[in-house]
């Protein structure tokens, strides 16, 4: 799994640990800060894990994320050769959770 750290200036940063580098990207530049999108984000991984909902996709500073019941998706909308990448939800849940962790910090 990823693992966060803050850097020099005080940032979390994210060592995607052989996962897609987008995901420390959509992190790092989507999220940032928010606590408060990290709890939003699990409860709409909660609910389309629990079929209250059967898909969900949103675009934030520089990514779009859409999330189904087959997996996550994160497209950086600014540069196309970086590819997709492409979790589990429960891969995703504990990218936040560890994002979370790290702001915590």
């Amino acid at each position: 799994m990823i693992k966060c750290h803050r850097d020099a200036d005080g940032n979390c940063r994210v060592d995607p640990q052989g996962f897609h580098p987008l995901i420390g990207t959509y992190l790092e530049q989507d999220v940032q800060g928010s606590r408060e999108t990290c709890r939003e984000l699990l409860g709409i991984l909660d609910a389309i894990k629990s079929n209250e909902m059967t898909a969900w996709s949103g675009t934030g500073n520089a990514h779009t994320l859409t999330i189904r019941r087959d997996g996550v998706e994160i497209l950086n909308e600014w540069d196309d050769s970086l590819g997709e990448a492409r979790l589990t939800i429960d891969e995703f849940r504990e990218c936040l959770l560890e994002w979370s962790r790290c702001l915590d910090s």
